[in-house]
């Protein structure tokens, strides 16, 4: 076991390690024991830490904030002109396990384009609007990062041939 100090804003907390390579790591917080999933994100292979919501004393879980992700890419409009946005974008890394549209297909807001798998769990990507589809980025079996483009929509006012 490997004991750490680490420090997170203006408080310190005293960390244990039983075994860095398991998954999911087996941690003591404060001798508070915690089971996390670590991910790597990028070449600079900087480790984000997220608690399971499954401490050994449920009468105090840490919360854990949760940042929004944006699910689309804005593109700049002209005075005057709807902001309507020509790429769903990935909302998290993970892979591609179905698509649902193809292109030229015309989608409805909510519609599900596609499946993408994180941390084991499926997650329905669904369309923020009705458009032609342009381009899919993606198919089966993708490993995406966020950010990575799903499909691109057809700008407003352009027909399919």
């Amino acid at each position: 076991m490997r004991r750490y100090r680490i420090k997170v804003g203006n408080k310190t907390y005293s960390i244990e390690i039983d075994d860095p390579q398991a998954s999911p790591v087996r941690v003591r917080v404060d001798g508070r024991p915690f089971e996390v999933q670590v991910e790597w994100e990028g070449a600079d292979d900087e480790a984000a830490v997220t608690p399971e919501v499954r401490p050994a004393q449920p009468s105090r879980p840490s919360p854990v904030p949760q940042a929004r992700v944006p699910v689309t890419a804005p593109r700049p409009s002209a005075a005057g002109e709807e902001d309507v946005t020509d790429t769903l974008i990935a909302p998290m890394p993970g892979t591609i396990l179905s698509v649902a549209v193809r292109e030229g297909d015309l989608v409805q807001p909510g519609q599900e384009v596609c499946v993408l798998e994180a941390m084991k769990m499926k997650n329905s990507i669904r369309s923020p609007r009705q458009g032609i589809i342009a381009e899919v980025a993606v198919s089966a079996g993708a490993t995406v990062a966020y950010g990575d483009p799903l499909v691109r929509f057809q700008q407003p006012g352009i027909r399919p041939q």
